[in-house]
């Protein structure tokens, strides 16, 4: 018997290159942004989970665009959020347009920024560039920690980490047809409840030990890519991962996803941010950020795979935050 959670997710959106013209056409009608060009040509870029494009007029790249592949994810609301926090902030791209109509879940276009990404970089260079940028986000207050759109709030980091199992509930957007909750894998006999238990039991010790930060919002997703050099100026692009946070959290996701040599990357990003003196809190918050990926993953792998192959990836899984959860950092 399949005991994932696939029959309890949303559709995904993937249009036929034809369903897409047929949109498209509606979309470059409908749009006040897009009737105003010339001779508007959507070419496909393979990037994120997202349909993304960029809107060229007259073969001059103008617009991004970007359609949702799952329902809520990102959540439109969250985009919206988030560039009005930005309206200030002079190292971003500009949001033009954000609608639930047309496509099913919805889209948003943002304008397009010529320059060249920081893939070709050394870390030093790139790291110590997003991290200037990031110093200047921390001008940007939030009064609490959590998702932009609201969907989930904790008054300081202690509580933010404390209710760890809902920030995972509520990082799907609306992925599910119904109120997930991570412990529904529990009845799906994906994870034992006694796991979940016991680990939300040492992660509220855990968190205990962190101090008293303000909130401020973070961009959420580092990354060469990500950071776009032109002549005169640097930007941040891709907001998707946004929230209101702590600035280690930026380094802490970039950590759990990339391949290269993370003591180098940590070194240098501490280095460029605060200094050594804070790089305990620094490493309780990677390791507590690396759990909550991992929890997310176990909730993907329970999606993606049947029962066998998803038993076996929660399992590896589960013995990654075991492990994180033993480190003497943690004492």
């Amino acid at each position: 018997m399949d005991q994932s959670l696939r029959s309890k997710v949303n559709h995904r959106f993937n249009p036929t290159e034809s369903e897409l013209k047929s949109l498209f056409d509606k979309l470059k009608s409908s749009s006040a942004n897009l009737s105003k060009l010339k001779n508007p040509e959507f070419v496909k870029r393979e990037v994120g989970m997202n349909h993304n494009f960029t809107i060229k007029d007259n073969g001059k790249n103008v617009y991004q665009l970007k359609i949702l592949v799952r329902k809520g994810y990102p959540s439109l609301e969250k985009i919206d959020k988030t560039y009005k926090l930005l309206k200030n902030f002079n190292y971003s791209n500009d949001l033009v347009e954000v609608s639930e109509d047309i496509f099913p879940y919805g889209y948003y276009i943002y304008e397009y920024i010529e320059g060249v990404d920081g893939s070709n970089l050394n870390n030093s260079k790139w790291i110590k560039d997003y991290c200037n940028l990031i110093k200047k986000l921390q001008e940007i207050k939030v009064d609490y920690f959590g998702n932009l759109n609201q969907s989930f709030k904790a008054n300081n980091l202690r509580e933010y980490y404390q209710n760890i199992y809902k920030l995972v509930d509520n990082s799907f957007g609306d992925t599910f047809n119904y109120d997930f909750s991570i412990w529904d894998l529990c009845n799906l006999n994906l994870v034992e409840k006694d796991f979940l238990e016991n680990t939300l039991e040492k992660i509220n010790k855990i968190a205990n030990a962190l101090p008293t930060r303000s909130a401020h919002l973070c961009h959420g997703d580092m990354s060469p890519h990500n950071i776009i050099y032109c002549k005169d100026k640097t930007y941040l692009i891709d907001w998707d991962e946004a929230r209101s946070h702590f600035w280690p959290s930026e380094l802490a996701r970039y950590l759990f996803f990339t391949k290269e040599d993370k003591e180098e990357i940590k070194n240098i990003f501490i280095e460029c941010m605060e200094g050594n003196h804070q790089k305990s809190e620094v490493e309780l918050i990677i390791r507590l950020e690396h759990i909550y990926q991992y929890l997310r993953k176990i909730v993907i792998y329970s999606i993606n795979s049947d029962y066998m192959i998803a038993n076996d990836n929660i399992e590896k899984a589960k013995s990654s935050i075991e492990k994180l959860l033993e480190s003497s950092n943690f004492s």
